[in-house]
């Protein structure tokens, strides 16, 4: 059980208002590897090249939506992932920055989440095990790449927390809301109440469905849009 699946299935029952969505569930497995969480990522985003990536993951200790700000440098988990390895101390990527911000508009991603009561906040502490490891080799990829290739096809990428169901809180306590579910199906409708215009490059952002949706109509024609969400597995 994991609300960030339970999400993804709402939104794969709406009709998207603009361009297409994709979904894929993650393994819990660190590192590069051919089985591990972000080889399966990195080639989804290869196949459809999205124009956002929204990672999400389940916060047991969260009491709400959190819109992850950074991701920092670091893998150090108290637990090993599902192939056994538990890393203590070790960087995500050498020679790579200590820290990356997400590219997603978190603020107003924030102001249309509390706008239509789904309760949220921006945080700046995304964890050291595999949710921070995906956001990190997300951003590090974007800014790693457009350096090194012309034919580079950006995308804006960020992460959200959500919080434990009430079924898991239950089974091993942690923060419980009853009503997490409801927020859930409410937060599809935060792309209505989430218009941000972004007078630099043009275009419009839509935050909405915990997520963001970018027009493309300047680079992509006729409003064409992919979005990528990925949810990990329990």
């Amino acid at each position: 059980m994991n609300p960030t699946i339970e999400i993804s299935k709402l939104l794969a029952s709406m009709n998207p208002q603009i361009g297409s969505r994709n979904y894929l569930a993650l393994p819990v497995i660190g590192g590069i590897e051919p089985q591990s969480a972000w080889h399966a990522a990195l080639q989804r985003i290869e196949q459809i090249q999205p124009d956002v990536v929204v990672a999400l993951g389940e916060s047991a200790k969260a009491d709400c939506v959190h819109i992850e700000m950074r991701a920092v440098n670091v893998r150090d988990s108290r637990i090993a992932d599902n192939a056994g390895l538990q890393l203590r101390n070790e960087v995500v990527i050498a020679g790579a920055p200590d820290t990356h911000s997400s590219t997603l508009p978190t603020r107003a991603m924030l102001h249309a989440c509390l706008s239509c009561g789904v309760p949220a906040q921006l945080s700046t502490d995304a964890g050291t095990f595999l949710c921070n490891e995906i956001m990190f080799r997300l951003l590090e990829h974007i800014k790693s790449t457009k350096k090194s290739s012309l034919e580079f096809h950006n995308f804006t990428a960020g992460f959200i927390h959500v919080p434990q169901l009430p079924e898991q809180a239950l089974v091993r306590g942690g923060p419980q809301h009853g009503q997490q579910h409801c927020h859930a199906r409410r937060s599809r409708h935060v792309g209505s109440r989430g218009r941000e215009s972004d007078s630099q490059s043009g275009l419009n952002y839509f935050s909405g469905d915990t997520s963001v949706f970018k027009t493309c109509a300047p680079r992509c024609g006729g409003g064409q849009l992919r979005i990528y969400h990925m949810s990990e597995w329990p």
